[in-house]
């Protein structure tokens, strides 16, 4: 083998091991993001679901959906209505970075799989808690754009990856 020919193989399989570890890490998010609906499922709010994963070295630290604060009943329906479910309920994300507390779980360096975009509040309580990045599903809630417009810049300004699934 020539060296013009060597250096051809080993760009050739260079290209090859990348589009390897470019799938493998495809195939992670997705299983990662598969997650996050799942656990979102467990949410009692009947028109919103919820979930996240936090998740460094494809090992997963903690998970989060929304519902009402640990310890407090969720059976009234009035506190899943329209206008005071925001007054009741605990964001997925919040709940996570909560849960990862109780526990003892650091969230430094870590990632987020969630099925909606964060809001500004629960942004910042990631930004606060290590989050390295922040990957978020398609879905919608009825939340004001300004919330999520918030979480872009905060995002932008604290060095944190922000990406759309």
């Amino acid at each position: 083998m020539t060296p013009n020919e060597a250096k051809a193989a080993v760009k050739m399989l260079r290209a090859v091991w990348a589009h390897q570890e470019e799938s493998r890490r495809g195939k992670w998010r997705k299983r990662w993001m598969n997650q996050a609906e799942l656990i979102g499922g467990w949410s009692k709010d009947p028109r919103t679901h919820v979930g996240c994963v936090f998740v460094k070295d494809n090992h997963r630290l903690m998970d989060g959906y929304n519902g009402l604060p640990r310890g407090v009943c969720d059976d009234p329906p009035v506190r899943w209505g329209p206008e005071e479910k925001y007054d009741w309920m605990c964001h997925a994300e919040a709940s996570g970075v909560a849960k990862a507390a109780r526990h003892g779980v650091s969230l430094m360096g870590s990632t987020c799989f969630v099925t909606h975009k964060p809001c500004s509040q629960c942004m910042s309580l990631m930004l606060n808690a290590g989050v390295a990045a922040v990957i978020y599903g398609p879905g919608k809630t009825s939340m004001p754009e300004q919330k999520f417009r918030i979480t872009t810049i905060m995002c932008e300004e604290a060095g944190v990856r922000l990406e759309a699934y």
